[in-house]
């Protein structure tokens, strides 16, 4: 602030009954110097920032990537809920409902197809490629279960007579369109509706 002089200049120091005491002319001219002291301050604080933002911005983004952290955007994603699924199931005495044994060794979620292994009888993800019976859809997961390490025998599985919503159905990892299409309709031929935007 070399071009730029305050009066008085010990203004900081005054009390406000000597401020109040200053003439007219005085309060003015401390007013305008005030104003112009705060157009400058605010000028370098933008000009200094930028400097800062130029040097260390990069550095900045690149220790929040490494530390697995976004930048820039809040991005609020609540995980699906069972009404986020199922649009419509019959509720008389849970008709549309069966409970199963997820075979262990699959951690799945909500929405996963799923088929019966014809050996076991216990029901896993839905393979399209298989020959044991999980090519062959019989429901979908109507919660996330962990199988990881044991058979889930309490599992939950919306078996029939139902809409559900098809942005939370969930297909295996690189299913074929064509093979999305015939497990869509066995799906219809046991009664389970899948409907865009439903």
């Amino acid at each position: 602030m070399t071009d730029l002089t305050i009066f008085p200049a010990d203004i900081a120091e005054m009390s406000v009954s000597q401020l109040a005491q200053l003439t007219p002319d005085q309060k003015l001219e401390v007013d305008a110097n005030l104003g112009k002291a705060i157009v400058w301050l605010k000028q370098a604080r933008t000009k200094f920032d930028a400097a800062l933002k130029q040097c260390y911005e990069e550095q900045a983004k690149a220790a929040l990537l490494a530390s697995g952290r976004d930048f820039g955007t809040a991005h609020i994603r609540e995980p699906l809920n069972l009404g986020d699924l199922v649009k419509y199931e019959e509720e008389c005495l849970n008709y549309s409902r069966d409970v199963e044994t997820l075979a262990a060794g699959q951690n799945l979620t909500l929405g996963c197809i799923l088929g019966r292994d014809s050996a076991t009888g216990k029901v896993k993800q839905i393979d399209p490629g298989a020959v044991d019976g999980t090519q062959i859809p019989v429901g979908l997961l109507m919660a996330d279960v962990d199988a990881s390490l044991i058979d889930r025998e309490d599992t939950l599985v919306l078996a029939r007579h139902a809409v559900v919503a098809s942005n939370a159905v969930v297909w295996p990892p690189e299913i074929s369109p064509i093979d999305q299409v015939t497990i869509t309709k066995q799906l219809i031929s046991i009664g389970i509706l899948i409907r865009q935007g439903a």
